[in-house]
């Protein structure tokens, strides 16, 4: 009996190894591995430029303001871990605004001529000999060392390249302008400027002038507020008569900016 006992056990004992064993071959073990990637991309939009122009005159005829829009769009887009950052620069809107010499602040202004000189407002000649002045009236009377036209033109905001030209003719003789003959003065700081060259120019006798030409300046800086902008005869070469420094005629200037400007324009000047 004992032995059948013994028997019995050792045979459950074989079946219970055999099934474990079994069971251990069956069984599998699942390691997932999950490997995250940081993606990066960058996504660039450029939009072409887009010109436009437009001319407004204001309500007082002070002011002709050319639009040009320019619209340089560019937009940079990273993606780091489902993060994202979005860069976009504009240039923005640039405007052209015409400022006439004729309006000017003139109740202090002394100025000579060929024959003797004038005052004030004396210095405002009408455009009666086609020299296409946009405006019609010009100023004259510049010929004597240290006459001085000045703008005061207000800025909305500091800018360091606001476009700077100056509408500008010539009577009696050809000649040569340089920044040491004649100073262009932005808020006391002056700025050189290529050679202006008057060529052709009628004499006195002649029923024309010559016509009023763009010359460029540069770009100037412009503080936020008032600024100042000063044209100086700074020079003691005659031109004949009682002018004794030489100096252009002056239609008016044109600034190309992105600040809003503006000033006060004495429209009185013309009656």
């Amino acid at each position: 009996m004992e032995r059948y006992l013994k028997g019995v056990v050792t045979v459950f004992m074989l079946l219970m190894f055999t099934f474990v064993t079994a069971c251990s071959s069956n069984s599998s073990t699942e390691t997932t591995t999950t490997t995250e990637v940081n993606e990066t991309s960058t996504t660039t939009t450029t939009t072409e430029m887009t010109e436009t122009s437009t001319t407004v005159t204001t309500a007082n005829n002070t002011t002709i303001t050319t639009s040009s829009t320019e619209e340089n769009t560019q937009t940079t887009t990273t993606r780091d871990n489902n993060s994202s950052t979005t860069t976009t620069e504009q240039s923005g809107v640039t405007t052209t605004y015409v400022f006439e010499a004729e309006y000017t602040y003139l109740d202090d202004m002394i100025g000579t001529g060929y024959s003797g000189g004038t005052y004030g407002t004396g210095v405002i000649v009408e455009d009666t000999k086609s020299g296409d002045a946009s405006n019609g009236y010009y100023v004259s009377y510049l010929y004597s060392l240290g006459t001085t036209l000045s703008f005061e033109i207000e800025s909305d905001r500091a800018v360091d390249n606001a476009y700077l030209v100056l509408r500008l003719s010539a009577e009696l003789i050809d000649f040569t302008l340089t920044s040491d003959m004649y100073t262009v003065m932005v808020n006391g700081m002056g700025y050189d400027y290529e050679a202006m060259v008057f060529e052709n120019v009628p004499g006195m006798q002649s029923s024309t002038i010559l016509p009023f030409a763009d010359f460029v300046i540069g770009n100037i800086e412009l503080q936020e507020g008032i600024n100042t902008i000063d044209l100086v005869t700074t020079n003691s070469q005659a031109m004949g008569g009682t002018m004794y420094s030489t100096a252009p005629m002056i239609d008016c200037l044109k600034i190309t900016t992105v600040a809003e400007l503006t000033w006060n324009a004495y429209t009185d000047n013309i009656q």
